[in-house]
């Protein structure tokens, strides 16, 4: 009974005989209250989740074996269509090329957050798209609409379609922001802070975004 009341709410009657159906209504962290029915869908979503971080450890390990041959990058599989990759520089330009080519040839897309850190695009055969901002601001909201609403569409084009995020420097919280944004817009996660942690985890890091980019 407390299992579906949790879940699917329960029938009642009342006292004229008119049916009606309750549910319990939960606060959790301050966040706002969701009833049992979205508690279940968020839960269905972190298996989902789950999932696509299982088979993104997988992509990583694959690629982590090839780093011997074509030398150390920085790289995560946050999914298996959600890559997070270190600034290409010039040194590393081509080594971050060719992994790209190697594993989703034709069928990625480059985000650059970096302002300060833009570079010729040409050295991807995908295509490359600038979102930068300032490193410890938070992106102006156009610009993370931008990004949402084209990464969405690059994704729904095709089912092997990647998106590729980098950003420059060692804390990586702008690509944290716009990577915890679009767990949230796809659905992976239902709140920011599950956003949050879900990509610091997938990145192997203990670091934290500032509250400004937060909110």
């Amino acid at each position: 009974f407390i299992q579906k009341f949790l879940t699917e709410g329960v029938d009642m009657i009342d006292d004229e005989g008119t049916r009606y159906k309750i549910s319990l209504t939960l606060e959790a962290r301050g966040e706002k209250s969701r009833d049992a029915r979205k508690l279940k869908k968020h839960d269905d979503e972190c298996d989902a989740s789950g999932t696509l971080r299982d088979r993104g450890k997988r992509f990583q390990a694959a690629s982590n074996a090839m780093d011997k041959m074509r030398g150390k990058i920085e790289h995560y599989y946050v999914d298996d269509r959600f890559i997070v990759i270190g600034h290409p520089s010039k040194s590393k330009a081509q080594r971050y090329a060719k992994f790209l080519e190697s594993a989703h040839a034709k069928h990625y897309k480059v985000y650059n957050f970096a302002a300060e850190g833009k570079y010729d695009p040409s050295i991807f055969s995908g295509p490359v798209m600038d979102v930068g901002f300032e490193e410890y601001e938070s992106p102006v909201l156009r610009k993370m609409r931008e990004f949402l609403k084209d990464a969405q569409s690059y994704t729904n084009a095709n089912a092997l379609n990647t998106v590729v995020i980098n950003c420059k420097g060692p804390s990586k919280t702008r690509c944290a922001t716009m990577g915890s944004a679009w767990l949230l817009h796809n659905g992976r996660c239902l709140t920011a802070s599950h956003a949050v942690q879900t990509f610091w985890q997938s990145i192997n890091s203990d670091h934290d975004i500032f509250p400004s980019q937060r909110r």
